[in-house]
């Protein structure tokens, strides 16, 4: 990998640590393991309707967004 691919990496699993922690803290682990799967298979998704490529930048760029949005509708709904 080169540098910008391992930042990305990193970026990326952060994002679905924080998603993995509030889900966990809020609900249960099991509710945590079952939405970093649903995120990851609806990135996927989301990156194969648009017709992009599957690259680390697509995929950190809906991650991130993915989880920014989780992150502001849990905080309105007092979730997180």
């Amino acid at each position: 990998m080169t540098k910008l691919s391992d930042k990305l990496s990193m970026k990326a699993s952060e994002s679905l640590s924080n998603l993995y922690q509030i889900i966990a803290k809020a609900i249960n682990e099991t509710a945590a393991h079952q939405a970093v799967n649903a995120a990851i298979g609806n990135i996927m998704h989301d990156i194969r309707d648009a017709g992009e490529n599957v690259t680390s930048e697509n995929i950190e760029r809906r991650l991130e967004a993915y989880v920014k949005d989780y992150i502001e509708v849990a905080q309105k709904t007092h979730v997180a």
